[in-house]
């Protein structure tokens, strides 16, 4: 590794195994696993089917990852069960994995196609809200009669060019934006009129007539 190595392959041939030796070489066999574990290191056994028994194999195959067998021409793999419980178990989690990944798409495709909905409904109804200022706006604007409208505070909000009009007629200036109102009457109508608004916005209506003098 230090000379720049991705890892260390080892191939070992056991054809010098016997009956005298076989057993306490099965035993390190059993006990090299663990030692290598986590290591870049790949090792393969080599051993001789006509040198050995059904028990040798059997030893072979429960100590080796997997066993690898040439029979007639054939390769054929033999897996330990311990590793064919470890892949059943990995097949079974990653259908677990598919299905909560299915359920969880499902899920972000439906809240995005909610999502999608109520843009699409809060932009319908934001232009319908404009459609419905703008016609308030034209009919105020094209009126014969002066409209104001006035937030909590007596700022003046809206006004149309009548009400202009008759503000410069009464008061000698037209009506601007966020003016205060009060402020353009005398005190006795200043009094009158905060009476009557704090009337209107308590939730009553009033209808009443009034009229100026150049002031």
């Amino acid at each position: 590794l230090d000379r720049g190595f991705e890892g260390l392959r080892l191939n070992g041939d056991e054809a010098w195994l016997d009956d005298g030796t076989s057993l306490d070489f099965i035993e390190y066999e059993r006990l090299l696993n663990p030692a290598i574990a986590g290591k870049r290191l790949i090792i393969s056994c080599s051993y001789q089917l006509d040198k050995s028994t059904a028990t040798d194999l059997l030893d072979v195959a429960l100590v080796h990852e997997c066993t690898v067998s040439k029979r007639k021409g054939r390769w054929e793999i033999l897996e330990t069960p311990q590793l064919i419980e470890t892949k059943a178990q990995l097949n079974q989690e990653k259908e677990l994995l598919e299905k909560r990944v299915a359920k969880s798409t499902r899920e972000l495709n439906r809240i995005g196609e909610q999502v999608k909905k109520e843009r699409s409904e809060r932009k319908k109804t934001m232009i319908s809200l404009r459609k419905s200022q703008l016609h308030l706006k034209t009919i105020v604007d094209t009126a014969d009669i002066a409209f104001v409208l006035f937030d909590s505070n007596l700022h003046v909000l809206l006004f149309n060019a009548i009400a202009s009009y008759w503000t410069t007629l009464s008061f000698g200036v037209p009506l601007k934006k966020d003016i205060y109102f009060p402020d353009l009457l005398n005190e006795n109508e200043r009094s009158r009129f905060s009476e009557m608004m704090n009337t209107v916005l308590s939730g009553q209506s009033l209808n009443y007539e009034t009229s100026y003098r150049d002031q």
